[in-house]
């Protein structure tokens, strides 16, 4: 008879690791597989010993105290268009209600009992009711009431139903009767939206439910560790008795003490005598037989084992040992990398946790304080922690105060700009911080009052001795009248050409950022400016001249001068001069003319009805009067030359410098944009396949360039540059979109962000691909982290190996496409006055995708042969 013996198959464990023979891995019968984890010693549910560890242990209080405490003590910049007395005045309100301090205690309770709430307190308020800040009376708000979990009943049979961040969460609140507040409070519910609740650890959901909907104590999870640590200390200081003990022996004690009587009365007698003896001389009696020894204790290791219950705490709370303990790192490690982690998780405990609340409580002071409702520009950022030493402040200010200098010295920015940026960055380096908003307004001033370097005001148009030959070379007519030459010391000249040298290097650096043709800057030597050109005398003449034309046409100047010297110092023949009188006299007139019309502007004045003048009082030029200029703009100056190009530049209502070209000029500078569209038109699907291509195979940077480029192909939305000025709102384009300005609407994508000049910008994504990408992007983002990590520069050079297309190329490509469709969709006008009606509802269809004025769609994006058929047809 055969038996079958069925073989126990082994437990898999969870490492897949196991020897039954020698009981190792987990699931063998070893200690380690008695090991588990329990529910018990769930002490978030034990007010008592929370209350108990707060008080008695300085480690529990420093571990709940420390995040509240650097969560709230650094405060906020506000940065809005508000009137900076109304920003002081939500300040001095957040201080005067103790906001912060209700926010440190609402953190506080909820991270020591796992959950807490602050009630905003309305005078008149009926707390049953929701919230309806636009209620809220003039000087109603009066604080925060602050009730950890044990103070308050959460009504957890009525929920919020309502989806939403708080969907499931209570609906009511009740505190407890027994609460010594306002005698109302107690007998009414709170609605949620009058709480700002705060909760502890997260815990999954039936966990939650058994703590009544609230979180875990920040102390639960390091419990033991705490005991370890506490233990640990008490048994360290319990050596210190022991560390050092005497022993006598005594022969015959046993037998001593057992008789009593004399005999144990002499044992204790010796003893006695013994320790008076030894108090007084130190000597120690024994008798003849007694054996006397001393034994120390050794404490090596016990620093260790503290040490590393300390870092186990430390790591458990997230609080670096520095910023825990209070002590100094030792060896190498100046802790200086550990609290730069610290505060950078404090940083995103505030973005999850305190500004929403914060939100709401704001939005509460400005109805109460201010009688209106936040603007929707108002933004604040939490001050930082970590604070700089004065070295590095010290570096910093001196580096912004050499860029702003560089810039303003080469005319890139206004006075006004430079305070700012200068005040600006007075939050970082501490300096500069007495610059004030008086100071920056006269700044403002100047700058609108300065006429572009180069242009001197004159009453009777005076000439100069320049003049604008055909192939846009400058040459200078020597006379009497000519100013002499400023020579230098040789060594002063190698320094003031070794200092020109460096500015124009610089100036080639940034120039693609800064210089636009919109920009009135003259180059060293009066020669051609870079993307300009500044003839000396002030006339403005825009171009696309490179770097190196520039610098051939300036050194062109220099021999031309150097000529002209070595002609003066030269002796003269009778002929020379007799020619030179002649020469002179033939051409002065015709000299002054031309420079009259090309080289003077002036300034201009309105007179007591509101025209404008000359600054002299004459009547302007026929060719000024005509033109259209607004009766807002102030500062205006003018150009006497009918054929000039810049003909008239004013300052509009919002502080900008504005100009008015040439017609001609115009006409001139549209048929070049024409003909860069058409070509762009033709090579689109090259480009495009290019862009297809480099989201597949470039670097992540070419990626999100080639990207962004199909964005603005597909929107034609401005790729922005991020700039934020002090004190006003920051503006957002495509390279620097946030998490918050993607927008899912029904089945559309859309990009919601406030854009150039101020305005809000709304552009549907209609490629669903692109779409579809967005949307991904801003699920792995925070709502205030930057969706692209490229920038505007990059970008640039980025199209420039393309095509060398930018932004606006594909603006007006896209603005004379949806007006060729908006055209095609709509009847032909019969009448003129039916042609002007059509084309405002084109123009005003155009300018909301492109997100500007009609008035700029038409004058800088639609072509004027977009008109045509409609022109015909209407007679106009």
């Amino acid at each position: 008879m055969t038996v079958k013996i069925k073989r126990r198959q082994p437990k898999p464990t969870a490492d897949s690791f196991e020897n039954f023979v020698y009981k190792v891995g987990l699931g063998s019968n070893n200690a380690l597989s008695q090991s588990t984890y329990a529910l018990t010693n769930l002490i978030s549910r034990r007010r008592d010993i929370l209350e108990a560890g707060y008080r008695g242990s300085w480690l529990i209080g420093q571990a709940i105290d420390v995040v509240a405490e650097d969560m709230t003590k650094s405060g906020i910049t506000m940065l809005s268009k508000l009137e900076p007395e109304a920003i002081k005045k939500i300040q001095v309100a957040l201080e005067d209600y103790s906001v912060w301090e209700a926010f440190c205690n609402t953190i506080r309770w909820s991270r020591l009992f796992g959950g807490c709430i602050a009630v905003i307190l309305i005078d008149g308020a009926k707390y049953e009711d929701p919230l309806d800040i636009d209620k809220i009376g003039k000087n109603s708000f009066k604080g925060l009431f602050v009730a950890d979990r044990w103070m308050c009943e959460p009504s957890m049979g009525e929920v919020i139903k309502e989806f939403s961040k708080d969907f499931g969460k209570p609906k009511f609140y009740r505190l407890n009767p027994g609460l010594v507040v306002n005698a109302t409070m107690p007998k009414i519910k709170i609605h949620y939206t009058r709480v700002l609740r705060f909760d502890g650890i997260p815990l999954p959901y039936y966990q939650r439910m058994y703590e009544n909907g609230w979180g875990l104590s920040h102390v639960e999870r390091i419990y033991d560790r705490l005991l370890s640590f506490d233990s640990a200390t008490l048994g360290a200081s319990q050596l210190v008795y022991k560390s050092f003990l005497r022993t006598i022996g005594v022969k015959g004690l046993r037998k001593a003490l057992a008789l009593g009587g004399a005999e144990e009365t002499a044992v204790i007698k010796q003893f006695t005598h013994m320790k008076t003896m030894q108090s007084n001389e130190g000597i120690t009696l024994l008798d003849s037989e007694d054996q006397f020894d001393i034994k120390t204790n050794s404490f090596g290791g016990v620093a260790d084992l503290l040490r590393e219950f300390g870092q186990q705490i430390s790591g458990a709370t997230g609080i670096p040992l520095v910023r825990l303990f209070g002590q100094s790192p030792s060896g190498f490690n100046t802790g200086e990398t550990d609290l730069r982690n610290y505060y950078d998780n404090i940083e995103r405990e505030q973005e999850n946790k305190l500004r929403h609340p914060l939100n709401i409580v704001l939005e509460v002071i400005s109805k109460s304080k201010l009688g209106v409702r936040l603007p929707e520009d108002f933004e604040f950022d939490f001050n930082s922690l970590w604070k700089m030493d004065e070295d590095k402040k010290a570096m910093i200010a001196s580096s912004d105060a050499a860029s702003v200098t560089s810039l303003y010295g080469a005319g890139i920015i206004s006075k006004e700009t430079s305070l700012k940026e200068l005040a600006q960055s007075s939050a970082i380096s501490g300096r500069y911080t007495n610059i004030s908003q008086d100071e920056i307004d006269k700044a403002k001033i100047e700058d609108e009052n300065k006429v572009p370097e180069g242009i001197e005001p004159e009453e009777d148009f005076p000439s100069n001795s320049f003049e604008e030959t055909e192939n846009n070379e400058v040459v200078e007519n020597v006379d009497e009248t000519q100013e002499e030459i400023i020579e230098f010391p040789e060594d002063k000249k190698r320094i003031v050409d070794k200092i020109k040298e460096v500015i124009v290097d610089k100036i080639n650096v940034i120039k693609s950022k800064f210089f636009t043709t919109d920009k009135r800057l003259r180059s060293p030597e009066g020669g051609v400016n870079i993307k300009g050109q500044f003839y000396p005398g002030g006339q403005f003449i825009p171009s696309e001249v490179d770097y190196e034309t520039a610098r051939k046409a300036i050194e062109k100047k220099q021999k031309q001068n150097e000529a002209t010297k070595q002609s003066k110092s030269a002796p003269e023949s009778k002929k020379e001069k007799e020619n030179k009188e002649e020469t002179k006299k033939s051409t002065a007139p015709q000299i002054v003319k031309k420079a009259k019309a090309t080289t003077n502007f002036s300034k201009t004045k309105r007179d007591k009805d509101g025209k404008l003048i000359l600054a002299n009082g004459k009547a302007l030029p026929e060719h000024i009067a005509k033109m259209p200029i607004p009766p807002a703009w102030t500062n205006v100056i003018i150009n006497p030359d009918p054929n000039g190009k810049l003909l008239v530049q004013g300052t509009d209502k919002k502080g900008g410098k504005q100009p008015l070209y040439n017609k001609e000029y115009e006409k001139q500078q549209q048929e070049k944009l024409k003909v860069k569209i058409n070509k762009l038109n033709k090579e689109y699907p090259k480009i495009s396949q290019q862009f297809d291509k480099d989201l597949k195979t470039g670097d992540l940077t070419v990626k999100e360039n080639a990207f962004l480029a199909k964005l603005v192909a597909n929107t034609g939305a401005r790729i922005g540059s991020g700039d934020k000025i002090l004190g006003e709102v920051k503006t957002y384009g495509l390279s620097t979109l946030e998490a918050k300005h993607i927008k899912k609407e029904g089945e559309k994508v859309v990009l919601d962000f406030v854009g150039k000049h101020g305005k809000q910008n709304l552009f549907e994504v209609t490629d669903r691909s692109l779409a579809s990408v967005l949307l991904k992007l801003k699920d792995k983002k925070e709502s205030k982290e930057k969706i692209f990590d490229t920038d505007y520069m990059s970008f640039l050079k980025y199209m420039k190996g393309v095509g060398n297309y930018t932004p606006k190329d594909f603006r007006t490509k896209l603005a004379n496409e949806w007006a060729a469709s908006e055209i095609k969709n709509m009847s032909a006008p019969k009448t003129p006055k039916e042609y002007k009606k059509a084309v405002k509802e084109v123009l005003i269809a155009v300018s909301n995708k492109l997100n500007n004025t009609p008035g700029m769609a038409f004058k800088s994006y639609i072509f004027p042969e977009v008109w045509d058929k409609w022109k015909a047809s209407a007679g106009a």
